[in-house]
């Protein structure tokens, strides 16, 4: 069932009909048999089949089409029909078909690597999360089962929404549920505050690190897979944080200082790679807001916001161990949040450009688009179903 909303976005089921998956599965079959028809090979086939069988009212082979077995399609034309699907909702529908299909449909990046950027509704409804799909602008329902205290999404990475459990600050579970599986892992309470997550891999793999940190603070929360409590490391008694990010299996850290560090989580060494000045004198003179790290294509960026909009992009030349000034993405699209950088991806729509940084205003309730091309700053959308206090969340789900 399909309505419409205001402000023109589409609210759909979270799951379309059946009949709709198999009526356009049926399309590609009877094109099959079309292009099948034009070889002579089968035209011989066919009219010797059709003359054993004149007498026959050609019921049987009205019976063939109405009665047909689906289950005949093989696992590598399912793959590449899945690989087709353009939206969340259609994937969605193919993995509720049947147990078999649900295997093929496993949530992995080759399978999803169509899949639009979502715009998680934080706060939507308390039993489930509303997606904005970014290409077509229409809103979906998932069910997702909740624990006994509502979650504070706080982010999206390798196919696991993030999210807080607790009262204050100072006593938060965190609970890591994945968006397609419905897989969950619960943390160990944490012993400090934090405004900011990052995962090193899946939670599924044993080699997961999970970082808790905060902005303007030396302290950093840390644990890995399975591990019963949080372990505690400092930058240093004179550095506080600006940011972090794993990259290439390397944990990287950005101080106030504007010195990047290197970071080693098994014995908590840190390394500075670099000290630039002229980033500090960018902050000064531009009155830069905050800085962020981020990658794009395994390569390390940093990234300035401008208080009246736009954004500054640097690319880490280790050559130099100085922060380059660049206006290029590789012909991706980068992706940013309230905790920091979400992801890089290569657009597969026509909503989503290339050489573009998307980000949110929350004071004005609208997506940034920042053009590297042009230096442009637009407002494309709107974002809808928010409470006050939630913070919206991108889900990028080829990035699983």
């Amino acid at each position: 069932m399909n309505s419409t909303t205001k402000k023109g976005i589409k609210r759909h089921s979270p799951f379309p009909s059946v009949d709709e998956l198999l009526q356009s599965l049926e399309e590609i079959e009877i094109t099959k048999r079309r292009r099948l028809s034009t070889d002579p090979i089968h035209k011989i086939t066919s009219q010797e089949t059709s003359s054993e069988n004149s007498d026959d009212d050609g019921s049987n082979c009205m019976n063939l089409d109405q009665e047909r077995d689906w289950s005949s399609l093989t696992p590598d034309l399912l793959i590449e029909i899945l690989r087709l699907f353009g939206s969340m909702r259609d994937f969605m529908a193919f993995r509720e078909v049947c147990r078999s299909w649900r295997r093929v449909a496993a949530p992995t990046r080759y399978a999803l690597a169509r899949q639009p950027p979502l715009f998680l509704c934080t706060g939507f409804q308390v039993s489930s999360e509303g997606f904005i799909d970014m290409n077509c602008l229409r809103l979906h329902i998932l069910k997702l089962r909740q624990p006994h205290r509502v979650p504070c999404t706080l982010g999206y990475s390798h196919g696991f929404l993030i999210s807080t459990i607790g009262l204050d600050y100072f006593d938060q579970t965190i609970l890591l549920r994945n968006l397609f599986t419905g897989a969950e892992f619960l943390l160990p309470k944490t012993t400090e505050a934090f405004q900011r997550v990052r995962l090193s891999a899946s939670p599924l793999s044993s080699e997961c690190l999970v970082i808790l940190f905060s902005p303007g603070d030396s302290i950093v929360q840390f644990c890995w897979s399975g591990q019963s409590h949080w372990r505690i490391g400092c930058i240093g008694p004179d550095e506080v944080l600006d940011d972090m990010l794993f990259l290439n299996g390397k944990l990287y850290a950005l101080t106030n200082g504007k010195k990047l560090l290197s970071v080693d989580p098994f014995s908590w060494k840190v390394a500075v790679l670099g000290v630039d000045d002229e980033i500090s004198r960018e902050e000064s003179t531009n009155s830069v807001s905050k800085w962020v790290l981020a990658e794009c294509n395994g390569q390390l960026l940093l990234i300035g916001y401008l208080p009246l909009g736009g954004l500054r992009l640097y690319t880490w030349d280790n050559k130099s161990s100085k922060w380059v000034s660049t206006s290029s993405l590789d012909g991706c699209a980068m992706f940013l949040s309230f905790g920091g950088f979400a992801g890089s991806i290569v657009p597969s729509g026509s909503r989503i450009r290339a050489n573009c940084i998307y980000y949110f205003d929350h004071d004005r309730d609208s997506f940034y688009e920042y053009s590297l091309d042009d230096k442009i700053l637009r407002y494309p959308f709107r974002y809808y179903g928010l409470q006050k206090g939630c913070m919206p969340v991108w889900v990028l789900p080829s990035l699983c």
